[in-house]
């Protein structure tokens, strides 16, 4: 994390506490409706307040002190992002059916071990070629 190495840990801090503050509003709001599940979605939501919020400071900490944010592949890391995303909903609609659920794991989990060796330098090491 570019905060942690160029010791900005002020800017780590306002983003973890902006998202526990976060938390703790949409929990008190809507865990009263929606009982204890609204827990997980609020964690969720405030996960991706939390992950952007250090995006945005490791940006402009790396624009600071090294004149670029060439850290790794925005777009394999959005791809990747919106396929989880799209493979957690879809598993929550396969809540019944435990073997298709088993299946469709094992399948996404091969699929990424197989293509391990194309996805990892792709995050990584993205834009960081020389040119």
């Amino acid at each position: 994390i570019p905060q942690m190495y160029f010791e900005r840990q002020k800017a780590m801090s306002a983003a973890s506490a902006a998202a526990a503050l976060l938390n703790l509003i949409l929990n008190y709001i809507f865990i009263g409706i929606f009982g204890y599940v609204a827990a997980g979605y609020t964690t969720v939501a405030c996960y991706l307040v939390y992950s952007i919020g250090h995006y945005l400071f490791s940006r402009r900490t790396c624009m600071e002190k090294i004149g670029s944010f060439d850290l790794y592949d925005e777009k394999a890391v959005l791809f990747i992002s919106l396929f989880m995303l799209a493979v957690s909903i879809g598993v929550n609609f396969l809540f019944p059916y435990r073997a298709v659920r088993l299946i469709l794991a094992l399948l996404v989990t091969a699929g990424a071990w197989i293509n391990r060796k194309k996805i990892v330098p792709a995050v990584i090491s993205g834009r960081r070629k020389s040119s």
